[in-house]
């Protein structure tokens, strides 16, 4: 679904599932695949490190929406802040300031 919807944003939107480079694509496709794994956090934390930047990517994708509303989901579902590998909240807090400076104000 969030591959769909990507594709109705500008060709130019790093969010546009279409207008990604194949590596990153195929990195894109990957994580996607893994939003539902019970080791979500630990792919997360990899693909930060992978990538050494704020993004698990390099850059703001779709990967980045679909996973950071799967960690929030389960800190709101009770998981505690305080259990994510550091890397995964201050990545958190970045895509929690994103929206907010975006959309949510």
């Amino acid at each position: 679904m969030a591959r769909f919807l990507s594709r109705l944003l500008p060709p130019s939107d790093s969010l546009n599932y279409d207008c990604l480079n194949w590596d990153r694509l195929v990195t894109v496709d990957g994580i996607l695949e893994r939003a539902n794994s019970k080791k979500l956090l630990e792919v997360i934390s990899q693909e930060l490190n992978r990538s050494k930047k704020q993004f698990l990517v390099g850059e703001l994708t779709i990967a980045d929406l679909v996973m950071y509303s799967v960690v929030k989901s389960k800190l709101n579902a009770g998981l505690k802040e305080k259990d994510l590998p550091a890397n995964v909240a201050q990545w958190t807090q970045n895509m929690s300031q994103l929206y907010k400076d975006t959309l949510g104000k």
